[in-house]
Formats: structure tokens, C-alpha cells, sequence
């Protein structure tokens, strides 16, 4: 949408910054805004203007990983050249909607018209990660505080450490020091001509949208604001992480889920019975054990419930499930074995076992520990390999799906 040009007051007072976030609210009715004392008359005439982005409003960003450099809030030397972010650099797409004052939803995409990868919710002070497929969990540790900084980023493209009711502003060489409380969250940003302080992380400004800076490059991360729609009312829904629609879930899981090799995924399991042996070693043995209990269950009338798991623990299991409304029961001599339903993070690899074990166990654990989180069990390896195919060599790479339980 077109962005509104900023009043003059407004340009003043922040140099070449927006008062995007200054128009008129769709609904009609202007909310009002106290100066605090000792602001100037330039801001004090900028803080009687309506304030629509108080409302909820929709921002969407390519967040680029770029390397380390480090930048302050000087303005640049003369004739020297600012580059954009190198195109070359991974990138993602963020769809961020906030409700003043504490809420966000946030989408990744790998492209515009591709599913969320994952989804992030912030309500009030708790942090969750979901999945499409309903799947949430609580956030802690180093995951909440990514969200954190990107919520205090998204809080201050919309200018609410300006706008929230008791901010304090005041203006030093050129700089732009801003301090509000927001709930429970204190935000202070300090902004430039050239570069933007947001807490702790610094930016650079290259370009502008509409107003807004076009471009945002900080010392490990770059974004690039692609759109800014400020007016906005969400649903309630919108950020519950239990309330997903069942419309917008089957947009989500359109087609056949393609394994994840980039990052870890949630996904809610459900439970079931399996056999349990120690695990043979060797491909041809592992195979030949597969197909005999394979065939047990088959004349016990008893159903797969999905590929073998080789444990870190050096089991075997085989999952099964008994026939349509009937309980699972184990063939004669075997015994049954119960895993309940509960959360798991999923990856998948190609590798050898003994190196996708230790390249899975290693990659999930980590994500562990950023989500602030403990393991619920072995690590589970779900090789696409079975009676019929051939027969993996000792350094054959083969497909592996890797899950770990996550502890409640």
C-alpha cells in the first residue's frame, strides 16, 4: 500500500525518519497522546496527532544472515558508498502482526507463495513455536530471546516507543532517544539520520520504503521491509497457538510433506505399540529381523504404525497398531511395548547410521537447548530402508529421519 508522506513537524524533528505510523485510524476514533514534560514544541505538536498504529498492523520483511561488521550511529564519511545486502546471502520472508501492546504472530517463508516454514506467537510474556499442523510448544532460553529482539524491532518500525502513552523522547546531537514501557517490556531506541539502535542491536539504514527505511543491516542479520499496513484488527484467534484454523490448516499441509534437512521441525506424535530387540549391527540382519516380526504381526492381524526405529540406545523397535477399533496385541512370544503421545522435533539427513546418529543427535539437541528445553528419551533414527530394498552397504548413505522427544 502506498505509505503517507510525514508531516512537517515530524521531518523536525527525526530528520529524514517516517510518520507513517500518524494517519488517521480506519475505525474513526483517534486515540490520544500526553507529552511528558520537557519536550520540545516540535514534539509535543507531533504527540496531539491521532495514533492508528496502535491498532494492530501487518509488517513483512526479508531477513537476510549476512557476516559480522561493525557499525555506529555516525553519520557516514562524504562521497562514501553504502552497499545494499548481498542478494547471495540466505534469506527468509517474515509476515509479523502485532497487537499493541504485547502480541505478535510471526510466519517464515522460503518464498512468497510457499507455506509457513514455522510460526512464532507472543502472547503477553509467553513465547511459543508452531507448526501447521497444530503442533506448539513453550518457548525458552535463546528462541525467547530471538523473538524478543524481533518484536522490539517490529515495535519500533511502528514507532510505539514514540507513540505509547508516557514515552519519553528527547534529542541529542542529531540522535533521537526514545524510552517507553510496553507491558512488561521496556523498549529505548536510538535513531539517526543513517542508523537505527534498537536495545543492544545496532543497524545501519541504506534506501527507504515509502518513509520507512528500505533496509535495516545489522552485524549478523539484515532485513528489508517489503510492506507496512498499519489500520489492522485480528481475530483473538490469531495468536493463540491452540486456536489455528481449520481453514488455514489445510492451506498449510496441501501435499506431501517433504523431508526437512534445513532446520528442526515440531511435530505433535501420536502414540503406539512396538516390539523391542537389540539391534543386530548390520544391514542384512536388521532387514531379516524386520521382515520376520514383519510377518508375525501380519498373522496376528496386526497393522504397521510406521517405519522401524533404531534407538541411541541400540534398540530396535517395531511400531504397529491393531486393527480399525480394536486394542494392539503383541504375536505369541513377544511382548508389547507402549510409547504415549507427545511433541518430538524432527530432521531428516543422508548419511551412514553411525554418522547420521551423531549428526542428527547432535543438530537436535541444539535446538533443544535454544528452545530452553530438555529430551524425553533416546534419540529415534527412521532409516527409509525395509524387506524388498536393497540392501545398504556398511558406507551406503541412506535417508534418515531423526526425532527426539521433547520433555513437557
Amino acid at each position: 500500500m502506498a505509505l503517507p508522506p510525514p508531516s512537517r513537524l515530524f521531518a523536525l524533528a527525526f530528520g529524514t525518519l517516517s510518520a507513517l505510523a500518524l494517519i488517521a485510524a480506519k475505525s474513526g476514533q483517534a486515540q490520544g497522546f500526553v507529552a511528558p514534560q520537557g519536550r520540545s514544541k516540535q514534539l509535543e505538536a507531533l504527540a496531539k496527532g491521532p495514533v492508528q498504529a496502535l491498532a494492530g498492523l501487518r509488517i513483512e520483511l526479508r531477513a537476510k544472515k549476512r557476516v559480522p561488521e561493525k557499525k555506529d550511529l555516525e553519520a557516514p564519511k562524504a562521497g562514501a558508498e553504502q552497499k545494499r545486502p548481498s542478494a547471495k546471502a540466505s534469506s527468509s520472508l517474515l509476515r509479523i502482526d502485532l497487537q499493541h501492546p504485547s502480541r505478535m504472530r510471526v510466519e517464515f517463508r522460503r518464498a512468497e507463495k510457499m507455506p509457513p516454514e514455522r510460526i512464532w506467537i507472543l502472547d503477553g510474556t509467553k513465547h511459543w513455536h508452531c507448526e501447521a499442523d497444530g503442533a506448539h510448544l513453550l518457548l525458552r532460553g535463546d528462541s525467547a530471546k530471538e523473538m524478543e529482539a524481533l518484536f522490539a524491532l517490529a515495535m519500533s518500525l511502528a514507532h510505539w516507543d514514540q507513540l505509547a502513552p508516557g514515552a519519553e523522547l528527547r534529542s541529542e546531537k542529531g540522535i533521537l532517544l526514545s524510552h517507553a514501557k510496553l507491558g512488561s517490556r521496556q523498549l529505548r531506541v536510538r535513531r539517526s539520520a543513517c542508523a537505527w539502535q534498537i536495545g543492544e542491536q545496532r543497524y545501519r539504514l541504506v534506501g527507504r520504503h515509502g518513509q520507512l527505511p528500505r533496509h535495516l543491516i545489522g552485524e549478523a542479520q539484515s532485513f528489508e521491509l517489503l510492506r507496512f499496513e498499519p489500520g489492522l484488527h485480528f481475530l483473538e484467534t490469531r495468536f493463540d497457538p491452540k486456536q489455528l484454523g481449520k481453514e488455514e490448516l489445510r492451506t498449510l499441509r496441501q501435499g506431501v510433506p517433504e523431508p526437512n534437512f534445513r532446520a528442526p521441525k515440531l511435530e505433535r506424535q501420536k502414540g503406539f505399540s512396538y516390539l523391542e530387540l537389540t539391534d543386530p549391527g548390520s544391514w542384512p540382519m536388521r532387514l531379516q529381523k524386520v521382515h520376520e516380526l514383519g510377518m508375525a504381526l501380519f498373522q496376528a492381524r496386526q497393522l504397521p504404525a510406521g517405519l522401524p526405529i533404531y534407538t541411541s540406545t541400540g534398540k530396535l523397535w517395531i511400531p504397529f497398531q491393531g486393527p480399525a477399533g480394536k486394542a494392539a496385541q503383541a504375536p505369541p512370544g513377544q511382548q508389547r511395548q507402549e510409547l504415549g503421545p507427545g511433541l518430538v522435533l524432527v530432521l531428516h539427513c543422508r548419511a551412514t547410521m553411525p554418522a547420521g546418529q551423531k549428526l542428527l543427535a547432535k543438530r537436535l539437541l541444539a535446538a533443544l537447548r535454544r528452545m530452553g528445553r530438555k529430551p524425553a528419551g533416546p534419540l529415534m533414527l527412521r532409516p527409509h530402508v525395509l524387506p524388498g530394498d536393497e540392501v545398504p552397504g556398511p558406507k551406503t548413505q541412506v535417508l534418515l529421519r531423526g526425532e527426539l522427544r521433547v520433555r513437557d
